[in-house]
């Protein structure tokens, strides 16, 4: 404490109350710049959280993609609906007679009209009117039934001959593409229709001929279900949320990412930038920024997470009113997903945005016109999509070395370290040493990105480079 004194030398007790005075009020002062300081980044949060989120266009966009998101989700149901009213009608003409002891137009019908269950049984297809409407049509009307496939009364004709040898072939004339599911169905029909007449010549009985085509008992198990103790059902589950996940969050730091540089950008190019310094510290606005415009995305994801999930669940009481059945369309059932994978989602999504966004506000500090930005981040774009292309590409992969090494590159982490928890069996160490090495890289690059931020928002006309980067965040 300094203290004023008399021309003796000795301490004034009145100067010593003038300066405890003076003191008093550069504490209080000094107190009350910190605790401004301190009420600074939530201002600047609360500040760019509205900007984005009362935007026309966030609204209307955000409305856009929940509908679409909808209608996503109900596209198989549609699907089942449009095929379930639909019908292909199939002319059978058999001049071959006898074939097995079967009724070729009856065994043809069955074959079309069922479907193969998850236990490997044939089951009919659940529905309110089948999916093939197969009639016979007599030898001498084949002239007449292959006009009417030509004027669309009829779908297709099959014709089954005998040859001299005895082996059965057949005619098919449609007015679809030979190569088309119908074709392909038609063709298993007629392929087990022939090794059933084969068999039959050679004396094989009917009784015999039944126990032919018993489908056996198989229990498929891979070995990532066998750590994970996962059944089928959970696995497919695990394998559409992670893929929704990573796709998820590459395109929402992608955007929002963009927009982080973009604001500092507008700023800038509108001089505000050169008022706000004046309130708050370079460091201050770029964390606002970074975490205000994230929670804007956020935002806008669990609109899309909250839409998806009603959607989706509301799919089998649709089809019970639409199909009188729950069969079909979206077979996964998310209400078994473990808790923890969701976790993972929300927990890489914001360390990836924290990452990323800190890389995109430092680049973005350093350009000046809106017109640069997309060039200025092309490097990070570049670097995000690769790890996110791995990301996607490795999910039949996700054991291998390769794949386990980049999953801890903490560019890479987000959505490759998802993947792999989500597909297979990881060990109790690796999400969290994943987690530290991201808040890790998120501290050095926010402090990294806050050196070259804090130069960067004044600095007009120089074009953002590598070197530039390196040159501002070692600089003091």
């Amino acid at each position: 404490m300094a203290f004023l004194r008399n021309r003796n030398g000795r301490k004034d007790p009145a100067s010593q109350d003038e300066a405890r005075s003076n003191d008093a009020v550069m504490i209080t002062a000094a107190n009350h710049a910190a605790s401004q300081n301190a009420r600074n980044i939530p201002l600047i949060i609360e500040r760019e959280y509205k900007a984005r989120v009362q935007k026309r266009s966030f609204v209307v966009g955000t409305i856009i993609l929940v509908v679409l998101v909808i209608l996503a989700a109900c596209v198989p149901t549609v699907i089942e609906l449009i095929s379930s009213n639909s019908q292909s009608k199939i002319a059978v003409v058999n001049q071959a007679n006898q074939v097995a002891g079967l009724d070729p137009v009856n065994y043809i019908s069955t074959q079309l009209n069922t479907t193969i269950s998850s236990t490997g049984q044939l089951q009919a297809v659940p529905s309110s009117k089948p999916k093939f409407t197969v009639e016979s049509g007599q030898p001498g009307d084949i002239s007449s039934l292959r006009q009417q496939v030509r004027d669309g009364k009829l779908d297709a004709l099959l014709v089954i001959n005998r040859a001299a040898a005895g082996d059965l072939n057949f005619e098919y004339f449609s007015n679809s593409s030979p190569t088309g599911t119908t074709a392909a169905q038609i063709q298993a029909a007629t392929t087990q229709l022939n090794f059933l007449d084969k068999l039959g010549r050679l004396g094989i009985s009917q009784t015999q001929l039944s126990t032919l085509f018993q489908s056996p008992n198989l229990t498929a198990t891979s070995v990532s279900d066998e750590k994970s103790g996962r059944t089928p059902e959970e696995s497919a589950a695990a394998t559409l949320v992670v893929t929704l996940g990573v796709i998820l969050i590459f395109t929402t730091i992608l955007q929002y990412g963009a927009t982080v540089a973009q604001g500092a950008v507008e700023e800038k190019s509108n001089r505000i930038m050169e008022i706000m310094i004046n309130a708050a510290t370079p460091f201050q606005l770029m964390i606002g920024k970074i975490i205000g415009i994230g929670l804007a995305g956020v935002t806008q994801v669990a609109a899309l997470a909250a839409a998806g999930i009603v959607a989706v669940l509301a799919q089998d009481p649709l089809k019970k009113v639409l199909l009188n059945n729950a069969t079909g369309g979206t077979q996964i059932d998310i209400t078994g997903l473990s808790v923890g994978l969701l976790g993972l989602v929300v927990l890489y999504f914001i360390l990836g945005f924290l990452l990323y966004g800190t890389l995109y506000a430092a680049v973005g500090s350093l350009v000046s016109r809106q017109e640069d930005v997309q060039t200025a981040l092309a490097p990070l774009t570049f670097l995000f999509m690769a790890g996110y292309f791995v990301s996607i590409f490795s999910l039949s992969a996700t054991d291998t070395l390769w794949v386990k090494i980049l999953s801890f590159v903490p560019f890479f982490t987000p959505t490759l370290m998802l993947s792999r928890a989500g597909i297979s069996e990881l060990d109790w160490w690796e999400v969290p040493l994943s987690i530290v090495i991201m808040l890790v890289s998120i501290i050095v690059f926010t402090w990294l990105a806050g050196r070259i931020y804090r130069a960067g928002v004044l600095m007009y006309g120089q074009k953002a480079n590598l070197g530039r980067l390196f040159k501002l965040a070692l600089s003091r």
